[in-house]
């Protein structure tokens, strides 16, 4: 029987991107404090902090949510995966039978790359839930082949956005080769059986 492998949120990366997205404060502080009391740009830069104070106010909300809840966003094992894209709500379950396929895809971005995975069903009808992603994707690009399922892979417990793939590649991998072992067995059963009935 094969070991569940438990991919984690990283609090390290937590912090770090929530300290990174804070530090874009300073620019609008050093511009408030040396603009002219009853300028336009004053104004304009106590709107712009008041705005970025309430985006930081989410931001740590958000952050202070992932630190306090569990850490577990992907578990593949020999059946299937979990999968938790809301740290407060109970994961989503996938069996390797419902997949036709999943591809590990990078977009490009102006200061840094973003990974992520993307998810084809035999069945559409039972994909439990869309992620947001999928669902943007769709609506936005109705003849657009759309992935059901857009796993995002960011602030993950992994040295490489790669790994995630080619975890969920062998988990999938193993369940295959297991279910063409079973299906040999089974005919040879078959034919066992049939050539030991008498004639």
């Amino acid at each position: 029987m094969m070991e569940e492998k438990v991919i984690k949120r990283s609090p390290k990366k937590i912090i770090w991107n929530t300290l990174f997205g804070l530090f874009f404060l300073l620019p609008l502080s050093y511009l408030y404090s040396y603009s002219e009391k009853g300028s336009k740009l004053h104004a304009i830069s106590l709107l712009l902090i008041l705005l970025v104070l309430f985006c930081a106010g989410v931001v740590i909300y958000q952050t202070y949510r992932l630190l306090s809840s569990d850490k577990e966003y992907l578990k593949c094992t020999a059946e299937g995966f979990y999968y938790k894209p809301n740290p407060k709500k109970p994961s989503h379950f996938y069996a390797w039978a419902d997949v036709e396929e999943f591809s590990f895809s990078r977009i490009g971005g102006k200061y840094r790359n973003s990974y992520r995975i993307e998810v084809y069903f035999k069945n559409k009808e039972n994909v439990k839930s869309q992620s947001l992603l999928a669902l943007l994707k769709r609506r936005c690009f109705p003849f657009h082949p759309s992935a059901d399922l857009i796993i995002p892979i960011i602030l993950l417990d992994v040295d490489f956005p790669e790994r995630v793939y080619e975890t969920m590649k062998y988990y999938e991998r193993e369940w295959r080769i297991e279910q063409n072992r079973q299906a040999r067995k089974e005919a040879k059963q078959a034919s066992k059986s049939k050539s030991s009935k008498p004639s």
